[in-house]
């Protein structure tokens, strides 16, 4: 009987856990993780980041050209990365 419960406490903190996740049960933090500075300064960087990696249509740098009519984000800002796949560009 002990082990019938113990794998049903299991079996029950699992399921709340997944409706927790898919947003079926609200899970909250006591407060949040980062202050709005600090959430701002993050948000700066990453935008930074993502447009260091674009490469216009027709833009050269160096002696790499995007010679494609789209923009592309290249995995590597600075054009050391030499091979650009259709997956990096999604």
């Amino acid at each position: 009987m002990r082990n019938y419960l113990s794998r049903l406490g299991t079996t029950l903190k699992t399921i709340a856990l997944l409706m927790a996740v898919s947003g079926a049960l609200p899970l909250q933090a006591a407060e949040p993780v980062l202050n709005r500075a600090d959430e701002d300064f993050l948000k700066e960087q990453a935008r930074l980041l993502v447009n260091s990696a674009r490469l216009k249509a027709g833009q050269a740098v160096g002696k790499y050209r995007n010679t494609t009519p789209y923009d592309v984000r290249l995995p590597c800002g600075n054009m050391t990365y030499r091979a650009s796949f259709l997956k990096d560009a999604v």
